[in-house]
């Protein structure tokens, strides 16, 4: 399963799996979720193999009902207004998500993208894993650094639902399917 399938990473990522399916008879089938209905015909550019599958969902609403059996989970999906206030929108995403798999019998993995800015944003370095500045308490970051966060912590203690856990904090992303721009 792919949250946030309809963003820069989560198209990058079902560009490769289609490619995989398509050109190397692979039989990778994958669930997308997105939060609101789009018409993935104007959005992509390539032919969607069979395999993938897009489901209208918005985790920030409620929890996804699972009643597949999946390997992975990765989590890309993000408040597409990402701005001061929206931490409890990140958290309420991140928890149903996670929540939903509670109880399940099978234990897939789960990767979450998190993200670079957790760490001060004062560029203070070298970034310490386990500093004080990566608390929720730091005055020098963001709202949306603390909705991630909150995120990783929430993930850590509900790791007994996964059976493994890896999060990935990024800092910069630019590819294929992204327009350079030179703003950073």
């Amino acid at each position: 399963m792919i949250t946030g399938g309809t963003g820069f990473i989560g198209l990058s990522l079902i560009y490769v799996i289609n490619i995989l399916n398509i050109s190397l008879n692979t039989n990778i089938s994958v669930d997308v979720l997105a939060r609101r209905k789009i018409n993935f015909k104007n959005k992509l550019y390539f032919k969607i193999n069979t395999n993938i599958n897009f489901i209208k969902h918005d985790l920030s609403q409620n929890k996804i009902k699972i009643n597949k059996t999946y390997d992975c989970i990765i989590h890309l999906a993000n408040n597409p207004n990402a701005n001061e206030n929206n931490s409890k929108t990140i958290i309420a995403c991140d928890e149903n998500l996670i929540n939903s798999f509670k109880n399940n019998v099978n234990k897939p993995s789960f990767i979450l993208l998190s993200s670079g800015a957790i760490y001060d944003d004062k560029n203070n370095y070298p970034l310490k894993e386990g500093s004080k500045k990566m608390s929720l308490k730091n005055k020098n970051i963001t709202e949306y650094s603390r909705g991630k966060l909150a995120s990783e912590k929430f993930l850590k203690i509900n790791k007994s639902n996964f059976s493994k856990i890896i999060i990935f904090r990024g800092f910069t992303f630019i590819g294929f399917l992204k327009k350079f721009d030179n703003k950073f």
